[in-house]
């Protein structure tokens, strides 16, 4: 990744959490299937931890449906201590999440008094966790955004407005980059 300053892209205070309907409509099409994934993954005997990753929480609203539905799935099959990493770019508003985990009633930590959370501020197109560390992970719909901005783009705000291969090129060869480095990542951890 190039060495540029990342300003926050979502404003803080819960604001992502309030507005993030189309979101959380797109992540929910996707929890049946995180709920498949945690009842064929190995889980670890005591006293090994078990690791959840959520790759992109923002400030944790759509999360919590998500990652409630993998801990209801792995605890039918596992009484392990559970841990949940949160992970979004260091600017992330992580607060809005920490007060949403500790004072929603729609927190996993509610109902499961043996579950841990966590949160680091790293990019997912890197290696954010230990190899071989995680048990699931889990992402919606954040690996839409592009770990650095290839081009400018004339005209527009949005690459796809163009017609102009030289302007859609450098685009679609950062999205491949972006995807090969997110899947390698995820590999190793």
């Amino acid at each position: 990744m190039s060495e540029q300053h990342h300003e926050a892209v979502m404003s803080g205070h819960g604001f992502y959490n309030k507005h993030s309907v189309l979101q959380a409509a797109a992540a929910e099409l996707g929890v049946a299937r995180l709920g498949e994934a945690a009842t064929d993954v190995p889980v670890p005997a005591l006293p090994q931890p078990l690791f959840v990753a959520d790759y992109g929480c923002s400030q944790g609203q759509n999360s919590m449906a998500p990652i409630a539905a993998a801990l209801e799935a792995l605890r039918s099959r596992t009484d392990v201590p559970i841990t949940v990493v949160h992970t979004d770019l260091p600017g992330n508003d992580f607060s809005s999440m920490f007060e949403l985990l500790a004072n929603d009633t729609a927190s996993y930590l509610a109902s499961d008094p043996d579950a841990y959370a966590l949160a680091t501020g790293r990019s997912f197109y890197e290696e954010i966790l230990p190899p071989g560390s995680i048990a699931l992970g889990w992402s919606a719909i954040t690996t839409h955004w592009l770990s650095d901005l290839p081009s400018a783009v004339p005209g527009h705000i949005i690459a796809q407005m163009s017609s102009n291969p030289a302007v859609l090129s450098p685009f679609a060869g950062r999205a491949a980059q972006d995807w090969q480095d997110f899947l390698r990542a995820r590999a190793a951890e």
